[in-house]
């Protein structure tokens, strides 16, 4: 498991206004876990990751969730689709998260026969600066402790893409290319490593300021290789 939080620069942390930038936070987070093992499961573009209907060749477990910068950690349920729910509270510092993820079974799973994941997105997110991102999770961005190649001292972080978010479900495709702003240690490249997916994971931001707080009602289903 990885957790992300999203740094601003004039409303949203950047290399320039409009692109963003990730940090880890592993000083300053509650959470549950998610990652490790390993296997070959086949990936196949339009092949169901889950459906949260039972168990698939690459998901039979549970979600993990956590947060970050003293806001609230979301509440899940995974029966029949994701659903998660956040009522924050104010942050206690700046760049406050909270994120939801699903580790694959078997991992690292070699997705390099796909081009990315698309999945079903509907909800709300609301609050000042307040907005809902996706990332695909790599051994190369993870730390040691949740499956990765990561030092904690290495500040690892996934690339990641800020998505709208509609009321009704609506498909969303984050490309492998589409990612942008990870960490990772030594020479390895800063974006998604496909041959070594560890999670699919969603997180709530907030715009960075100290006593933030956001809301959100979200739901994911359906999620495939792309």
């Amino acid at each position: 498991m990885i957790d992300i939080r999203k740094l601003t620069l004039v409303g949203l942390l950047a290399v320039s206004t409009l692109s963003t930038i990730a940090c880890s936070s592993s000083d300053d987070k509650t959470g549950t876990g998610g990652g490790g093992g390993s296997g070959s499961a086949t990936v196949a573009p339009g092949a169901l990751i889950t459906d949260f209907s039972g168990p698939t060749a690459f998901f039979s477990g549970a979600p993990y969730q956590g947060s970050g910068a003293g806001w609230a950690m979301p509440t899940v349920t995974s029966t029949g689709s994701l659903h998660f729910t956040l009522t924050s509270g104010a942050s206690t510092a700046m760049y406050a998260y909270a994120y939801v993820g699903v580790p694959l079974d078997n991992s690292p799973v070699n997705a390099t026969a796909a081009a990315g994941v698309t999945f079903m997105a509907s909800g709300t997110v609301t609050g000042t600066g307040c907005q809902i991102q996706y990332s695909t999770v790599d051994q190369d961005h993870s730390e040691k402790q949740f499956g990765g190649n990561c030092e904690t001292a290495d500040g690892c972080y996934p690339s990641s893409k800020v998505f709208p978010l509609a009321a009704s479900p609506t498909s969303v495709t984050v490309l492998w290319a589409d990612q942008a702003g990870g960490k990772a240690a030594g020479t390895a490249l800063s974006t998604v490593n496909a041959a070594q997916i560890l999670n699919l994971q969603w997180q709530v931001q907030a715009g960075g300021a100290i006593g933030d707080t956001c809301t959100a009602d979200v739901t994911i289903d359906d999620i495939k290789w792309q």
